[in-house]
């Protein structure tokens, strides 16, 4: 009986000079990992089923292409943009000097060739931005083609630049990561995000 005296005296004594802290980081530990687990267990569930592919009401997608000027880069995202489907929209923001330069180019450049090859030209829309926002204007357009379209969705393909060495890439890309990070937080089930990258080999 003295021995188990002394045991919970012993542990009272270590307990109030600091043992209680690991005691809580355990608790603490343990409940987070509960909570993890309690996560997944929510999103195994919300994402599994077990019923077929459903093939009924497909159409083919608004497809929205934001460039900054015409180049390599948004080439290869335009060409890309005309396999998946023929309402093709560019989206431009910029100065107006940037914008009657782009559109000065745009028929030799993009409808001239498309019509030949027998296709829809894509449209070439320019944005207005007073306070010189980008990805604002962006957002918006692609929330009212959403809405615009109900039956349909809204595939917006990024082009972006994939630097060689990785010190170089901080140079770049900002505007398409941040692009890519609002429409993924503000998006919804009707949106689709694709990037197409163009790889520097510098």
């Amino acid at each position: 009986m003295a021995t188990g005296i002394t045991l919970v005296i012993v542990l009272v004594a270590k307990f109030t000079s600091g043992a209680w802290v690991s005691a809580l980081l355990i608790v603490g530990l343990v409940s987070l990992m509960l909570s993890v687990r309690h996560h997944y267990d929510e999103v195994a569930r919300e994402v599994a089923t077990s019923r077929p592919l459903k093939l009924a009401g497909l159409s083919s997608p608004v497809v929205v292409v934001p460039i900054n000027q015409w180049g390599k880069v948004a080439q290869r995202a335009l060409q890309f943009a005309l396999t998946l489907s023929q309402d093709v929209r560019v989206v431009h923001v910029a100065t107006e000097d940037e914008t009657n330069a782009l559109q000065k180019e745009w028929r030799r450049m993009v409808e001239e060739p498309v019509k030949q090859a027998g296709g829809k030209p894509p449209k070439l829309i320019t944005l207005p931005s007073p306070y010189r926002l980008v990805l604002t204007p962006i957002l918006n357009y692609v929330r009212e083609a959403e809405k615009e379209n109900p039956g349909c969705q809204v595939a917006i393909i990024v082009p972006e630049l994939v630097e060689k060495h990785w010190y170089h890439y901080p140079l770049h890309n900002q505007r398409a990561e941040l692009l890519k990070a609002l429409l993924l937080l503000n998006g919804s089930p009707r949106i689709v995000l694709i990037n197409v990258p163009w790889y520097i080999k510098a």
